[in-house]
């Protein structure tokens, strides 16, 4: 006995790679560098602040001044962008 040829039906699925859902891909990466520059540079600009400030009233000259605002507004902005990181990351 011979059977008859049967039509098979198969589901096709969406590519994850398309291209709306690498764009949103890219929009989100472009979303969180916006905001970790923008965290990084407000807690960097707190840093260079609070160093001047402390370093002055410690009687340090403007060469040591302008070296500890540099060093402790960088560091200030690294944890901004770190912080910053985590949070979005969860």
């Amino acid at each position: 006995m011979e059977s008859l040829p049967t039509t098979i039906f198969v589901e096709v699925r969406p590519d994850p790679f398309e291209r709306r859902q690498v764009a949103r891909w890219f929009l989100s990466a472009f979303e969180v560098l916006v905001t970790t520059i923008l965290v990084s540079s407000i807690c960097w600009w707190i840093g260079a602040v609070l160093a001047s400030a402390v370093s002055q009233a410690i009687g340090n000259d403007l060469a040591g001044t302008f070296i500890s605002a540099l060093v402790w507004s960088t560091v200030f902005g690294l944890v901004g962008a770190y912080v910053t990181l985590r949070l979005l990351a969860r």
